[in-house]
């Protein structure tokens, strides 16, 4: 049984949370509201001027018709926005989780990702993308750019010509990828 403490901290958590969530669902919906009302009134009547003279478009909604919309936006997007996890299940807690998963399934099918990531940025630093071979050993090690530029420099250069025709400038091997 949990100790009062503990049910304490939680109710605090989940109360400090539910702030946040409420005083963004306010500024969102006042938000919405303002934006209905104002775009309405502007840009209505300039985009549509013909239609406003025959009645077909009103040239202003009433602050109740505002107030409608705005809260049926508003309910949209904080569904949308609940639902994609960014508030209960951040992406900050489940990259790692997901780093774990991965690493799990390397191992279990006999994957080295360390040597893989390396044998990829000695790839690339062969094929003079020095750049690429830096930022993919950075995100893989977390080195700092130093640390990442020296291990690349000094990775070993084959004697042997590349695989790639590169002779004539501008060749296909010569271009930057899109």
């Amino acid at each position: 049984m949990p100790t009062p403490k503990t049910t304490a901290t939680k109710w605090e958590a989940l109360g400090a949370q539910g702030y946040h969530v409420l005083k963004f669902a306010l500024v969102l919906y006042v938000s919405v509201l303002v934006v209905f009302k104002g775009t309405w009134d502007v840009l209505v009547p300039t985009l549509f001027p013909g239609a406003v003279e025959q009645g077909l478009v009103a040239k202003t909604i009433s602050w109740w018709t505002a107030f409608l919309l705005a809260g049926a936006v508003s309910l949209v997007l904080l569904w949308a926005r609940w639902t994609s996890g960014s508030w209960f299940g951040s992406a900050s807690k489940r990259i790692p989780l997901l780093e774990v998963k991965v690493n799990a399934i390397a191992t279990h099918l006999g994957i080295d990702l360390d040597a893989a990531i390396k044998a990829e940025v000695a790839a690339l630093s062969e094929a003079g993308r020095k750049a690429q071979a830096i930022d993919l050993y950075r995100g893989h090690t977390d080195a700092d750019l130093a640390s990442a530029k020296e291990y690349v420099d000094g990775l070993p250069r084959s004697a042997a010509p590349s695989a790639t025709p590169s002779a004539a400038p501008g060749a296909a091997a010569d271009r930057p990828r899109d």
